[in-house]
């Protein structure tokens, strides 16, 4: 379904249905989709929900085909969508975790979209001999590479156990072979805690975590040979990524964990409350520029400003 609406020259927002009912509520609303996609799988209350927030708009049953309108009546008039898109056009929009009120909805453009994907691939590695193992929700930021990478290169999207379960998801490890997982460090925590005598995590090639400090300690608890490691850093709002840095296999327990060099076609700065660039050592906001930056909040504007 996300292929189809980047192909069609759409954007999409993905929505978890195992979000709280509120919260699905009022991304519906705020978004004002011109249709949702579903399945059955989704259940009844998501149906409902889509119902109250929506009514009037296309819901479209994936499974069979089913064509109605979220009120329950047959869809007369289907709406076309753009033929092309640019650089310029949007691709998703991924709400926040509304830690700091409502959740946000933050617009990514094609041009980040793509710029997140070519550094996937070309400067990380990403190859038709690898899978991804997806263990997070596909209404999280990290997620979208993750899905939307290994089908470009022609490798493999293992899609984890839902709800995340980390015996399972090392069961998956072991009995599908994927190579590659992207995850915040607290999860892959938990994978680490369950796989003690196991070895599962060592089959993985490369591990991508960002969101959160990454503890070396804990890492060292993975059994050898131990996948590489990346730290990698961004907002919702910048694409996703726009630093990383490969953690070396000798990097001690009391070292911090930097956030590392900007990704291609992105520039970072250190700034003062002026907007201007602080010595090295002293303390600033990081600002972003570069092909990742999006159209800011949708509906937000004076936000965005």
């Amino acid at each position: 379904a996300m292929v189809a609406v980047l192909t069609a020259g759409g954007a999409y927002v993905p929505l978890d249905p195992a979000y709280p009912g509120e919260r699905l509520g009022h991304m519906l609303q705020d978004c004002a989709p011109v249709a949702v996609l579903t399945h059955e799988a989704a259940g009844d209350d998501v149906r409902q929900q889509i119902a109250q927030a929506l009514g009037g708009v296309p819901v479209i049953d994936l499974e069979h085909g089913d064509w109605q309108h979220a009120g329950g009546g047959p869809l007369a008039e289907v709406t076309e969508l753009a033929e092309v898109a640019g650089a310029q056009h949007l691709a998703y929009v991924i709400y926040t975790s509304g830690s700091t009120g409502r959740p946000k909805a933050a617009q990514v453009l094609r041009r980040g979209l793509d710029n997140l994907l070519d550094w996937v691939v070309h400067d990380v590695g990403l190859s038709a001999a690898d899978g991804v193992l997806v263990a997070s929700s596909h209404s999280f930021d990290l997620t979208q590479k993750n899905l939307l990478g290994p089908l470009l290169v022609g490798g493999c999207v293992h899609l984890g156990v839902e709800p995340f379960d980390a015996q399972a998801l090392l069961d998956q490890i072991d009995e599908e072979g994927p190579t590659w997982l992207n995850l915040a460090p607290s999860a892959f925590h938990a994978l680490i805690d369950a796989d003690q005598g196991r070895g599962s995590l060592s089959r993985l090639t490369r591990v991508m975590l960002g969101g959160e400090p990454i503890q070396i300690a804990k890492l060292q608890q993975i059994a050898q040979p131990r996948p590489q490691i990346i730290n990698n850093y961004g907002p919702t709002e910048c694409a996703d990524v726009v630093a990383w840095h490969v953690l070396g296999a000798d990097h001690g327990v009391d070292q911090v964990v930097p956030l590392g060099r900007a990704v291609r076609n992105t520039q970072l700065y250190v700034l003062d409350e002026r907007q201007q660039l602080v010595p090295h050592g002293v303390v600033g906001e990081i600002c972003v520029a570069g092909a990742g930056v999006g159209w800011g909040y949708l509906n937000q504007p004076e936000l965005t400003a």
